[in-house]
């Protein structure tokens, strides 16, 4: 392969934020998340139609947790 072909892809500030999650873009800029939406409905899913989630549980309490933290409410 001809790498200079490639040259045109380059590493830049910009192009590693927009690699990011925007899970992990809104916790660093101490943001509100999506998280709620996402992994809370199926949570909330799981609990109507009586389906265990516990990885989706597991998300939503460690994304929520570090939200409170970005608000001041706990410190880790």
């Amino acid at each position: 392969r001809d790498v200079s072909r490639l040259a045109w892809y380059r590493v830049t500030p910009a192009s590693r934020m927009a690699s990011k999650p925007s899970t992990l873009q809104d916790l660093e800029h101490k943001r509100k998340t999506e998280i709620e939406m996402f992994a809370g409905a199926v949570v909330k899913m799981g609990r109507k139609l009586g389906v265990e989630t516990p990885c989706n549980w597991m998300i939503q309490e460690i994304i929520q947790t570090l939200e409170e933290k970005n608000q001041g409410i706990l410190s880790l």
